[in-house]
């Protein structure tokens, strides 16, 4: 069994889109990939499953994977998790780069 740990980088969690994507990503390798969190754990390959564990932002899971090709699917799915799953991660995302530039330079930028 191959484990990494890893957090949730997405601003609003682990909700319906980058749980699809976390799903199809799981669904192309030979191995079982479960997602840990606490006393709860999914089946990566499930987006219901995945949506169940509720993953908020900032939270640590485990990525425990067996089979043939665990090794590359939990380095793949370390690296999606890492990437925000093709989200964009930036806590100021809401702002152009433009007006938060400007903001910050006149001292005012806030990312709440």
């Amino acid at each position: 069994m191959i484990v990494r740990k890893v957090s949730i980088q997405n601003k609003y969690g682990l909700h319906a889109r980058p749980a699809a994507v976390l799903a199809r990503k799981a669904q192309a390798y030979n191995c079982a990939i479960t997602l840990r969190c606490a006393r709860k754990s999914a089946d990566a390959k499930s987006i219901l499953d995945v949506l169940s564990l509720a993953l908020g932002p900032g939270v640590q899971v485990d990525v425990a994977a067996t089979g043939d090709d665990a090794d590359k699917a939990v380095r793949d799915i370390y690296d999606l998790f890492e990437n925000g799953m093709g989200e964009d991660t930036n806590r100021c995302s809401a702002w152009s780069a433009d007006i938060a530039r400007d903001l910050k330079q006149q001292g005012d930028a806030r990312c709440r």
